[in-house]
């Protein structure tokens, strides 16, 4: 169980506080079977979370119900539901969404992470002058991770978010982000890091304030680290 209180004055100068204003209450419960095997534990999974302003107006709630498989090789089966509401701009949404995401560590080598959603979202960024409306949308992710030596680790992601109009007649905007991700520790003390992705994002002008967009960066990352706290940092973008 976790309980967040965070005034409307509260102001952080040594940390980001996203969110001010804010009672929330988050509680999280699971029960696992082990019955061996194949299957190592096997069972249900809930996540609860409210939060209020301090007018005792309620935001946002919450309800994430799902059912998780784990067997063997780090590999783990995730279904699940999500019903909320969400207070934007003063309009209260109600949003649902279902969810599998699968995982595994089948090899020393090589490591998978795969996850897709859909259900109702809200367009946060209406065009011509609309309120925020709610769509339909779908979420999908895969990632994978290969060791090619001890030192060396590189990640492949793809992710791809869309939203439509509730009636399915037009899209709102699609988009579509390719990463690699190269860490190479040299030594104990240097270290290299390489990011290249391709984010596209094609909006709908007439429904979303979004810039229609194809980009292409490149991210290299030069680390020296004599002794713990102490480091030298250079990078190329």
């Amino acid at each position: 169980t976790k309980f967040l209180d965070s005034g409307p004055g509260f102001n952080s100068m040594l940390g980001y506080i996203p969110r001010v204003n804010i009672r929330q209450v988050a509680q999280d419960a699971s029960y696992r079977w082990r019955p061996g095997g194949l299957i190592k534990s096997i069972g249900p999974q809930v996540t609860l979370l409210a939060d209020w302003n301090f007018s005792k107006e309620l935001q946002d709630w919450v309800a994430t119900p799902g059912f998780v498989i784990e067997l063997p090789r780090q590999t783990y089966v995730t279904v699940g539901r999500t019903e909320a509401v969400e207070v934007f701009r003063g309009i209260s949404f109600r949003k649902h969404s279902n969810d599998i995401t699968v995982s595994s560590e089948f090899s020393k080598r090589v490591a998978v992470t795969a996850g897709y959603g859909t259900g109702a979202r809200v367009n946060y960024y209406p065009g011509g002058g609309m309120l925020p409306f709610g769509g339909v949308g779908q979420d999908l992710s895969a990632k994978v991770t290969v060791y090619p030596r001890g030192n060396l680790k590189i990640d492949n992601i793809y992710v791809l978010s869309r939203m439509g109009e509730r009636d399915g007649r037009a899209a709102v905007f699609n988009s579509h982000l390719v990463r690699q991700t190269v860490n190479w520790q040299l030594t104990k003390a240097f270290s290299l890091r390489l990011i290249a992705d391709y984010n596209g994002v094609l909006p709908n002008p007439y429904l979303v304030d979004l810039e229609r967009s194809k980009r292409v960066v490149g991210n290299l990352l030069f680390t020296w680290m004599p002794s713990p706290g102490t480091a030298l940092y250079a990078g190329y973008t």
